[in-house]
């Protein structure tokens, strides 16, 4: 059947139906039917004949319209926009006070980037004396979007005057207002219209335009954060058959500040809304996003955790848990998850050297060459690849290895990335040059660490350290460590290493004094420094405690050179 022949049929079917009521009702009247008390209705032929006119017109208006309506669509369907815009106007005219059919005609024409048909359409609607402000406000709007603001505010505060909770009108008449510097107008409509009693949507969409106020630059007296969010609370418990809105309630609650209040009702719309896919990965990301932002991880890594079991092959999912674990320092996990994301998407380069850091904090340093190697093979040599290969080298106590990579980061850095020469990297490499005993290399890469952070704790105490092992320059050593203590006075590491350089200048009782302390802060028992205070009982001839103390540090750790110390020491 051809699209013409099947819209005959609708509109006869139309009209068809609309006059069978009219019909009978006439036929009754024509034959004097009498009502069920048995009378002859009193009825004026003549002007129920006028009547029956009347209702048949509007019926076969009606009628005709419904075949206006379904042309236009027959017309979109086959994609001839023109037409059917032609007969939905033609539609909506022979019914101007169906409203909710004006309105979309209306929208199709502006869509269609008809204006002046939309005002016209609209117009001729707003005549009636029965109009409503769902008309007046869209004509308001319309005439805004078209730039004739005084027809667009005579129209709007018709419609906000009718209907002080119509939002849209208020939202028409605060942006004139605002574009007109008349920022006070636009507070006071905003301010009446708070008074007014709605429905959900309704303090929505005014905590919305609340928010667009504040955020206009004419705006000299902001509408309080409180108020705001007193609105938008409203709304809340009024929206339980409106999904789309409680989403946005959450989403301008965030705006206006509250991100915990914000995290509740994203969580509670996850919970209503874990059967629907789409919506529940968008609240899913924000939920996520206000974890993090108010620093809880775990929860964030959670919700993570709950996204790969719908989406395991996102590779960018496994990349941010792994991040999010290894920031957490849970570099077991983030090993895995960072594999997980080479595996997915072997192309992203990033992955190679957080998986690669994982494993070097978890000494696998073996297995951190091995993906620094496919990195290798991947992409071009850098900075950060060659750097992190040192590290894996240092932590397999390959510090010859070590040292190589350091130097080839150092060059690629000095040449294109100074910022990258870093006092955690001119430290790192002097802690290799140290281990290989080269320690003039050493103490230079430490000094430099200090020169970009004085208050480098550790490189000051490296440094202090490895003098006072030498026995050279300790009163610099000392002064190193002073400083180290006053950034960390109850550091066990640091007040052993100012005892031994009291030692090595022959200071024995501050000697045995720090590193006393040290061993009493000391979280877990370490062999060194129990070592080094048997080395100052022994200075200080107290060869019982000497040797207390030497057992006590082969008892944690086994020691060739403590033991002949040990042995070798005499009795009291």
């Amino acid at each position: 059947m051809s699209g013409r022949w099947y819209m005959r049929l609708l509109a006869a079917l139309a009209v068809g139906w609309a006059l069978t009521g009219c019909v009978r009702q006439g036929d009754a009247i024509r034959a004097g039917q009498t009502s069920r008390l048995g009378k002859p209705p009193r009825t004026n032929t003549v002007e129920a004949l006028r009547k029956e006119a009347a209702r048949t017109a509007e019926v076969e208006s009606r009628a005709e319209m419904l075949a206006r309506y379904a042309a236009g669509v027959s017309a979109d369907v086959q994609g001839n926009t023109p037409q059917a815009l032609s007969e939905y106007l033609e539609a909506a005219e022979r019914d101007l006070a169906n409203e909710p059919l004006v309105l979309e005609v209306a929208m199709r024409l502006v869509q269609g980037r008809q204006m002046e048909r939309a005002l016209q359409l609209l117009q001729k609607s707003a005549t009636r004396t029965n109009v409503t402000a769902l008309i007046l406000s869209h004509l308001g709007w319309l005439n805004a979007q078209a730039g004739r603001t005084n027809d667009a505010l005579a129209y709007s505060q018709r419609a906000w005057q009718m209907a002080p909770t119509n939002t849209l009108a208020c939202r028409t008449l605060v942006t004139l207002y605002l574009e007109q510097k008349q920022p006070e107008n636009a507070l006071r409509c905003l301010e009446t219209t708070a008074r007014s009693k709605g429905d959900g949507v309704f303090y929505v969409e005014l905590g919305d335009l609340m928010l667009s106020y504040n955020r206009h630059p004419a705006v000299t007296r902001p509408i309080s954060t409180n108020q705001i969010l007193q609105t938008l609370q409203q709304a809340r418990g009024l929206l339980q058959e409106h999904p789309v809105h409680r989403v946005r309630l959450a989403e301008l609650v965030e705006a206006a500040g509250d991100s915990r209040l914000a995290l509740e009702l994203y969580v509670e719309l996850l919970e209503a809304f874990a059967d629907a896919p789409p919506l529940r990965d968008s609240l899913r990301a924000k939920v996520v996003d206000l974890y993090l932002q108010g620093g809880r991880r775990q929860e964030a890594m959670n919700q993570l955790e709950a996204f790969l079991r719908d989406h395991p092959r996102n590779a960018q999912l496994w990349y941010v848990l792994g991040r999010l674990a290894l920031e957490e320092q849970q570099y077991d996990r983030a090993g895995r998850w960072l594999k997980e994301t080479i595996r997915l998407n072997p192309q992203y380069e990033p992955a190679y050297y957080d998986a690669a850091l994982a494993m070097i904090n978890t000494n696998q340093a073996q297995q951190a060459l091995e993906v620094l190697q496919m990195a290798r093979e991947r992409f071009p040599a850098k900075f950060i690849l060659e750097y992190f290969t040192g590290l894996a080298h240092a932590r397999a106590e390959d510090y010859a290895a070590a040292i190589k990579a350091y130097t080839a980061a150092e060059i690629m850095a000095g040449a294109t990335e100074p910022e990258r020469l870093t006092a955690v990297f001119y430290f790192q490499v002097g802690v290799a040059c140290e281990r290989l005993k080269r320690f003039d290399e050493a103490a230079s890469y430490f000094q430099k660490a200090i020169a970009q952070e004085p208050d480098f704790a550790e490189a000051l105490n490296y440094l202090g350290y490895m003098w006072a092992e030498q026995g050279i320059n300790l009163e610099q050593a000392r002064e190193l460590l002073t400083r180290a203590l006053k950034l960390e006075p109850k550091n066990a590491a640091y007040l052993d290493s100012m005892g031994w350089i009291y030692f090595k200048l022959g200071d024995l009782e501050r000697a045995r004094s720090f590193v006393e302390e040290a061993i009493a802060l000391s979280e877990k028992p370490d062999a060194t420094l129990h070592d080094h205070l048997g080395d100052i009982y022994a200075a200080m001839k107290l060869w019982d405690k000497a040797r207390a103390e030497w057992k006590k540090s082969l008892e944690i750790e086994p020691n060739e050179n403590i033991r002949k110390k040990l042995e070798s020491a005499p009795s009291s």
